[in-house]
């Protein structure tokens, strides 16, 4: 499916991504933003669109000196979490890192490094 054609609402099993997959994104997520999901989380949370909403509501409730985990690559922790529900973000971009991500192109963390990179690019605006 090329890219232009994902919407963050397409569930992640219509691209691909299977449990062992989707166990291990949840888990590198989970531990990048600092917060606790279970492993079922993509079936709870089947689509990009629903999973960084309840990714959002996890992170607005975590306790507010808890930082998010040090990403690879970065050696401190963050202050705060990334926003997670695709605010100020076009749904090209979203689909285009959900596609390379089902694609195993890029990693769960550099998902998150490219949003972060991108909100601050907004913010900046």
């Amino acid at each position: 499916m090329p890219p232009g054609e994902l919407s963050p609402s397409v569930a992640f099993a219509d691209l691909g991504v299977d449990s062992i997959t989707g166990a291990a994104f949840v888990t590198e997520i989970a531990q990048e933003l600092g917060v606790d999901v279970n492993a079922g989380a993509l079936y709870e949370f089947p689509s990009a669109e629903r999973l960084s909403a309840h990714l959002a509501e996890l992170t607005a409730t975590r306790e507010p000196d808890a930082p998010a985990r040090s990403r690879a690559g970065e050696g401190a922790a963050q202050d705060t979490a990334p926003t997670t529900d695709g605010a100020g973000l076009s749904e090209d971009l979203i689909a285009g890192l959900e596609a390379r991500f089902a694609a195993g192109e890029l990693s769960a963390a550099e998902v998150l490094n490219l949003l972060d990179a991108e909100l601050a690019t907004e913010e900046q605006r």
